[in-house]
């Protein structure tokens, strides 16, 4: 019997998300070793994964249970009256237009905010305790210690922090950023696509590097080795060029 595997996250594990089925997703290709449930929602954020991750592990035995989380947006506020799927076009709804506007300028991404990183992040490390293996990947690049505050003390703090939780045997975050890995540097964007204001992907993932992307997570949780390196030299198929983490 195969043990489970739960993912968590926005349209990059949406299982809805893009054009009917025309290839494998990145993430089906776990399927072949664990029974997935995947729990992900286009539009939410990090707050709102992490919620529905306490709501599916209350009162179950997890230990042998496989976690995936990809952490989107922070800017993607967890509202009580707020479709989930509108977390990230607060803007368009009338009744917290103005609100999420003051929090843009006063809150969101200043120092006030520079520790949620760390808060989130904390979170799931010691959730993580109660499974198996646990997969953390950010979605943006510019969700990072030093986009989020100027403060030099705060970032080598919140920096510290998040390299202490990526020792754990069962823990790891990566910080490369699946919205890089996804955007034209990759070489799968057609010049159609930017016509649509829906990208038609499957979770932003054209057929080659769904398939490089797939089987890099399964190395990770099927084999006894758990770095994640190899993610780092992705090469598109019909070029050879290497991914570009640290485009802009």
């Amino acid at each position: 019997m195969k043990k489970e595997l739960w993912i968590f996250g926005d349209s990059f594990g949406d299982p809805n998300y893009g054009d009917a089925k025309q290839y494998t997703r990145w993430w089906e290709y776990l399927e072949l070793h664990y029974t997935v449930k995947n729990f992900s929602l286009t539009g939410t954020g990090p707050r709102w994964m992490l919620k529905e991750l306490y709501r599916a592990s209350y009162n179950k035995r997890t230990s042998n249970i496989n976690v995936l989380c990809l952490l989107s947006d922070p800017r993607r506020i967890d509202l009580e009256g707020l479709d989930p799927r509108m977390q990230h076009r607060v803007l368009e709804d009338k009744r917290y237009a103005k609100t999420y506007k003051a929090m843009l300028k006063d809150y969101l991404f200043t120092d006030c905010y520079a520790t949620e990183l760390i808060s989130i992040l904390n979170s799931l490390y010691v959730l993580s305790e109660n499974f198996n293996k646990m997969l953390v990947w950010k979605c943006f690049p510019f969700y990072n210690w030093q986009t989020l505050t100027a403060d030099r003390s705060l970032n080598r703090c919140i920096q510290q922090n998040v390299q202490i939780a990526s020792r754990r045997k069962n823990f790891e975050f990566v910080s490369h950023s699946l919205f890089q890995l996804c955007q034209e540097n990759c070489l799968d964007m057609k010049p159609e696509y930017f016509k649509n204001t829906i990208d038609p992907r499957l979770n932003h993932f054209g057929e080659d590097m769904s398939k490089k992307l797939g089987h890099e997570v399964v190395k990770w949780y099927v084999n006894k080795n758990n770095d994640f390196i190899n993610i780092m030299n992705l090469k598109h198929k019909k070029t050879g060029i290497k991914v570009d983490f640290n485009a802009k």
